[in-house]
């Protein structure tokens, strides 16, 4: 978490040095930001990261906004005499939605989406021989995959030419609803 922090903090002394005469944000047609939200399963936290592009940056101005937030990850299982159990997670959510200038360094963007789960287990399991009655132990697969609506509000806010930005997406995430809050920063050009 404190790399996060102090990542968070590289664009403050970057514009430190940068003079009024460069380009307004109301001037800019571009915000790319860097996301990042932090997901709990099964008690263990993992990370989200994600990216998203805003267009329209005017006061009382609408725009545009798309971003796309991914997660994979691993969580290991028993040791069998076959084999080790494991499941995989996937995760994908891709947003569209309007921008819209509340002031000339505030804006909201309210967005729809998709969401994207799919896990993948290894478990040990029983096959059975055809015709035979005959079983023997065996590692089987199961895989699962969902899509779901997902819905969000993003805030941004500028310094100079750097977004930052805060959010709340309320999303499937494999079998339950989660809210969960996101951070970003990001770069108007």
């Amino acid at each position: 978490m404190k790399r996060i922090l102090f990542a968070l903090l590289i664009p403050f002394f970057a514009n430190a040095g940068v003079s009024q005469n460069d380009k307004s944000v109301d001037e800019s047609n571009l915000v790319v930001s860097l996301r990042y939200a932090d997901t709990t399963m099964m008690g263990k936290n993992n990370d989200l990261f994600g990216f998203s592009f805003a267009t329209g940056l005017k006061e009382e101005g609408f725009g545009y906004a798309l971003s796309f937030d991914s997660q994979s990850f691993d969580i290991k299982g028993r040791n069998t005499d076959i084999g080790v159990e494991n499941t995989k997670y996937d995760y994908k959510n891709v947003m569209f939605g309007t921008t819209y200038g509340v002031t000339d360094n505030f804006y909201l963007i309210p967005k729809l989406g998709l969401t994207f789960n799919r896990y993948k287990s290894k478990y040990k399991g029983v096959t059975h021989i055809p015709n035979t009655g005959m079983a023997y132990p065996a590692m089987k697969y199961k895989s699962e995959h969902d899509y779901s609506m997902s819905y969000g509000l993003d805030m941004m806010f500028f310094s100079k030419r750097v977004a930052y930005g805060f959010g709340i997406t309320d999303s499937d995430y494999f079998g339950n609803r989660e809210t969960k809050a996101n951070i970003s920063i990001g770069y108007a050009f």
